[in-house]
This record gives C-alpha cells, sequence and structure tokens, in this order.
C-alpha cells in the first residue's frame, strides 16, 4: 500500500522549529516514549526550545510531518564540539515511532511490566505476554515494547521515500556499533542511525527495533565496521 503522509493534522508553528533550509545527509530513528503521535506533538508546542522531529509514526501507522524536512529542530541533544552550530541536528531528519519506551518489573510484582509515569508504575503487559516485548539489557533497562508490524511497514517506507527524496545513503550502522554511543564515529556518518548512537543517556530506538528486516525491507547496507 502506497504511504499516506499527513501534513495538516500535526502541524507545527514556525515558531517551533528552525524554518531554515539545509542540506541532508542523516536518518535518525527515534521512540517517543508516550503513547501517541499527538501527546508527542503537544509536548513540542508547549516547548519554547524548538525540540521536534519532521515525523511522527503512530501505532496504527499513520505518518504525521510536522514540518517539511528540509527544515530542522533540536532532536538529539548532542553536546560539544561535534555539535557545533548544531550541524548534527541541521543535518539530519528525525522520525519520532510512537513507542513507550524501555518497562521495568513492578517491585510489589514482578510478573507485571510498567512504562516510565509515576517512576515506572504504570501497568503495560505481563511478563507472560512475551508478544509484546522484547527482553534484552540495554542502558540499565532490560525490557523494550515491540514495534507494532504496521507501524514498521510505514517507517520503512517512510525512510525509503526519504532517502529516495534527499540522496541520503541508505546505509546503517554495522551490528557491532549499532548501540554504541560514538560521536567520533557518528559525527561523520552518513546514512541511517538512531538516538542512542548521539546520546549517552538514550535508548531508543532500542533492542526491540528489528534491524535485521529493516535492512531487508528497505534494501539497505552495513556500514563497514
Amino acid at each position: 500500500m502506497p504511504l499516506t503522509i499527513d501534513r495538516t493534522k500535526l502541524r507545527l508553528k514556525s515558531s517551533n522549529f528552525r524554518n531554515e533550509v539545509t542540506a541532508k545527509d542523516l536518518i535518525v530513528l527515534h521512540f517517543t516514549a508516550g503513547l501517541s503521535a499527538s501527546s508527542a506533538f503537544w509536548s513540542w508546542v508547549a516547548r519554547p526550545d524548538r525540540v521536534a522531529t519532521a515525523y511522527l509514526v503512530d501505532v496504527d501507522g499513520k505518518v504525521y510531518e510536522t514540518f517539511d524536512p528540509s527544515r530542522w529542530a533540536h532532536h538529539l541533544g548532542v553536546a560539544g564540539p561535534v555539535n557545533a552550530n548544531f550541524i548534527q541536528d541541521r543535518r539530519s531528519i528525525g522520525i519520532e515511532i510512537v513507542n513507550v519506551g524501555g518497562l521495568k518489573p513492578d517491585p510489589k510484582d514482578p510478573g507485571q511490566l510498567n512504562w516510565w509515569p509515576s517512576n515506572y508504575r504504570v501497568p503495560w503487559c505481563r511478563t507472560t505476554d512475551t508478544a509484546r516485548y522484547v527482553r534484552r539489557p540495554f542502558r540499565g533497562l532490560e525490557y523494550f515494547p515491540v514495534f507494532p508490524e504496521t507501524q514498521f511497514q510505514s517507517v520503512c517506507q517512510l525512510v525509503t521515500m526519504l532517502s529516495e527524496a534527499y540522496r541520503i545513503p541508505r546505509i546503517v550502522p554495522a551490528e557491532r556499533r549499532r548501540d554504541q554511543f560514538d560521536l567520533r564515529y557518528y559525527g561523520a556518518y552518513r546514512g541511517i542511525a538512531s538516538h542512542q548512537n548521539f546520546h549517552a543517556e538514550k535508548t531508543d530506538i532500542g533492542p526491540a527495533w528489528d534491524w535485521k528486516r529493516f535492512i531487508a525491507a528497505i534494501g539497505a547496507q552495513e556500514a563497514g565496521a
């Protein structure tokens, strides 16, 4: 099915992003750590510091363009010389994928997995519901919610479209580098990466993202080790 992008419903005002055309050579995948595209959108509207991404992909696969991707906003939180004049934000197109992020067992009921509000007290699923999460330790967390198939396919189509439109290399990090925070490497990297590569405290896109299927779906190649 052809990708449909809603460019009106969740559209930011120019005061919520940097209305300046910049060259693009990087796509960065994020997750929202929330329940819906609209909740992420309204959190950005409420901020004065122009934090946003050009795209939101909801759990049902609907794609929203919040501003023209040739413009930019602050979405990486990169510190230091490698981001002088916000070069990493300026050269990248951010995609926020709706997902609640890492889960923790409830301290009173280890069979219950909770997501982050109220210090990880909001229920998400049972540990017996193994289809809803991936278990692999990463940056202090061990459980990560899966991405619905319809959403995954929309992200694949969106990345393919953007890579063609902006001539961004359809390259993904080598497997050994995908979980790494390494500004020396990613500061010069061109292709498709994730937020965890640019910020040591972030866990998006996380272990639940199926890189193997993603590579096959978009016809990508792995970068050299």
